[in-house]
């Protein structure tokens, strides 16, 4: 018997790299750390399910027949998953020091109210230096990756699991907030990592249509959950930075796109707010730093993100 983890990979159209991710985590399951592991094909058109029934007999199988987007399809695998905590990782990485795992769980059911962990994410795997394996700590969290987290299936569930519509981005910042309006917390542990394989470059189509998920889930998440002054700070640092960084480029059109249908839905979000409490969202600027939310600190960033390319990190 294990120690109670369904480890839940979802894969569309990556069939050879998805073959590369399951050799490792096979065999942390022989080896009793992960109990189940499942792949969610979510609507692949290159074999990928095939793949799986003939090389990975033992991975249980959950076939979707169209495109669902990453939300719906982790909330699909959490659904199928037959174990306790569920280990959610994308397909195009491995974990290191994955034997810690257990001692990761042990913590985690330690703590009632602890909801998940989180593993940071290294990109490009030629470049890694492997780290000294260490006794995992885990560390108060704001947020997490979901390509790469341990959470509580029961927590997961209740607080009703992956905002499916998003269908791609900020789909964990959404959820990590209502895991903390409900008095959950969440944390992350360093002493494992996810080594992730350095992305292919996205055709021009996949692109913008990320650049309007992005932005467009963003503004939701803003409105939602967060009180109408932070809500109104963040939305303009939001437009402010977009509009910036993607002006004089294809992608200023993704973003005024995602801009807009954020804004159309606002009637409908205004009615469905469910902001943190002052106390709530206090504790959760304590978790972010605050520091790091003052507004001159935030414009000075928003100028350094934009010279570095990077997007907007806190939310």
């Amino acid at each position: 018997m294990g120690i109670g983890i369904s480890a839940i990979v979802i894969s569309r159209n990556r069939r050879e790299r998805l073959a590369e991710a399951l050799r490792p985590l096979s065999a942390l399951e022989a080896e009793g750390i992960i109990d189940e592991l499942l792949l969610v094909d979510d609507g692949s058109t290159d074999g990928t399910s095939q793949m799986i029934r003939e090389r990975y007999p033992h991975v249980t199988l959950v076939h979707l027949p169209s495109p669902q987007g990453i939300p719906r399809a982790r909330n699909e695998g959490a659904l199928h998953a037959s174990h306790e905590l569920v280990l959610f990782l994308d397909d195009d990485g491995v974990l290191e020091n994955g034997a810690a795992l257990a001692e990761v769980a042990r913590l985690l059911q330690a703590e009632e109210r602890l909801a998940g962990v989180a593993f940071p994410v290294v990109q490009g795997l030629e470049n890694i230096q492997p780290q000294d394996c260490r006794a995992p700590r885990l560390r108060p969290a704001h947020t997490f990756y979901g390509g790469a987290a341990l959470l509580k299936k029961r927590a997961f569930i209740e607080v009703g699991m992956y905002p499916g519509h998003f269908y791609y981005s900020h789909e964990e910042d959404d959820l990590a907030l209502r895991l903390h309006a409900r008095g959950y917390g969440l944390a992350s542990c360093y002493e494992i990592r996810f080594l992730h394989a350095r992305a292919d470059a996205d055709k021009t189509a996949a692109r913008l249509r990320k650049i309007f998920y992005y932005y467009r889930n963003r503004q939701w998440v803003i409105w939602r959950y967060l009180p109408w002054r932070a809500a109104i700070q963040e939305s303009l640092i939001t437009l402010m930075g977009g509009a910036a960084r993607t002006i004089f480029t294809l992608h200023f059109l993704a973003f005024l796109a995602g801009s807009l249908a954020a804004f159309l839905r606002l009637p409908r979000l205004a009615k469905a707010r469910t902001p943190l409490s002052e106390e709530q969202f206090r504790r959760y600027c304590g978790l972010v730093g605050r520091e790091r939310l003052s507004l001159g600190r935030r414009l000075r960033d928003l100028v350094e993100d934009i010279r570095r390319r990077r997007r907007l990190h806190w939310i």
